[in-house]
């Protein structure tokens, strides 16, 4: 029995159940696709491997495992990519904000500066 969380089920059952039946086929013993069965104390899916040949459900159970590995591990590549997309985004977002404070005190410093000399013009006048 060979446990697995969704999505990586699939790489194992593959396209209407095609791969799970030909990995049977080749390695000569009976693989099954089970669901989760929270009664039995089994609370994820799982694969059952049967056979009569020792060494053909060891192999299978290897297989399977490589292929559930393998399916865990470029989602883990994705992840990994999509942090540091995210990372890249956020240091850019930081960059305009910086950009944005730096005009808006420029601009509080003009505006400072014209209410200076507003504030003359007036003292002449007055």
């Amino acid at each position: 029995m060979i446990q697995y969380t969704r999505p990586h089920g699939g790489i194992v059952i593959g396209k209407g159940g095609r791969y799970i039946k030909y990995l049977s086929q080749q390695m000569g013993c009976l693989i099954t696709a089970k669901p989760a069965q929270p009664e039995r104390k089994r609370f994820k899916p799982y694969f059952l491997i049967e056979g009569f040949n020792e060494r053909s459900v060891f192999m299978a159970t290897i297989r399977i495992q490589g292929l559930l590995m393998e399916s865990m591990t470029k989602m883990e590549v994705k992840h990994l990519s999509e942090i540091n997309d995210v990372g890249q985004q956020n240091q850019h977002l930081n960059l305009l904000i910086s950009e944005k404070e730096e005009t808006t005190k420029k601009t509080h410093t003009k505006l400072d500066q014209l209410a200076g000399a507003v504030y003359n013009i007036g003292q002449c006048l007055g």
